[in-house]
């Protein structure tokens, strides 16, 4: 299947319909479906063949993949309620795609030599050797 993109009009949000079809042959009858219910197909990805996990519908394989519409709000009940009378799809899911965003990355930690041995402070004061650490313990428990 070909990967198809096409800009999103201002009145309409983007959702994406992530679906187990009976059968590949079913794919057109589904895009038409959408097209029916005023959705605008912006990209579809192969539907591959897996295998489930456990029987739906009683089948043990299906076509999974996913589709990615435009469409005002509005119409998304209708197109619900289209595709759950839609006999060849088993399962549907409608969601809408998370928001991409610019984000930084995140800094990993870059170790670049050895560690600091744990004898000094953090506060900034002297350290002090085992001998020393010893004596004051010695003088704290007296």
């Amino acid at each position: 299947m070909k990967e198809t993109e096409k800009s999103v009009p201002e009145t309409m949000n983007e959702y994406e319909v992530s679906c187990l079809l009976a059968s590949e042959e079913s794919l057109d009858g589904l895009k038409e479906l959408l097209e029916k219910n005023d959705a605008v197909i912006l990209q579809a990805s192969a539907f591959n063949s897996i295998e489930l996990a456990y029987q739906i519908k009683k089948r043990t394989h299906a076509f999974f993949g996913f589709i990615t519409i435009s469409s005002s709000p509005e119409k998304i009940a209708d197109i619900r309620n289209a595709l759950s009378f839609y006999e060849p799809l088993i399962r549907f899911l409608i969601i809408t795609p998370p928001i991409q965003s610019v984000l930084k990355p995140k800094r990993v930690a870059q170790t670049t030599g050895p560690q600091e041995s744990q004898t000094t402070k953090s506060n900034g004061s002297e350290s002090l050797s085992n001998e020393a650490l010893e004596q004051k313990l010695e003088e704290i428990l007296k």
